[in-house]
């Protein structure tokens, strides 16, 4: 539920009903205030909210998925790095190195 400036309650996919892509100033979510960029995708919906200028929300979002696939890579989709027993911060940050340039080796294979 979307509380819009003029104060209309709204849900979202009604107001994506009306629109394919909405942006909306200062909105309130659950309590918070902040900008809401609304936009139909193929039967989804994808809503980013946050505190940036309403027109640049999608591209920080792209921006920011962008690194989710790295983080699942090295996590449940195949490195599982989660499972490591490793407990010292110097030992983590080397794993970590290592694990992530692997990864980009087998992206940049993948890719070729």
């Amino acid at each position: 539920m979307l509380t819009l400036r003029n104060g209309e309650v709204w849900r979202a996919d009604a107001l994506l009903a009306q629109h394919q892509e909405g942006y909306f100033k200062e909105v309130i979510v659950d309590g918070v205030r902040l900008n809401m960029a609304l936009k139909q995708l193929d039967g989804d919906w994808l809503l980013v909210g946050g505190p940036l200028a309403v027109k640049k929300l999608f591209a920080h979002y792209r921006y920011r998925w962008s690194i989710e696939p790295f983080f699942q890579s090295l996590k449940k989709r195949g490195f599982r790095l989660e499972e490591t027993h490793l407990k010292g911060a110097d030992r983590l940050k080397k794993l970590m190195a290592v694990v992530s340039l692997t990864f980009v080796f087998c992206w940049k294979v993948g890719y070729y």
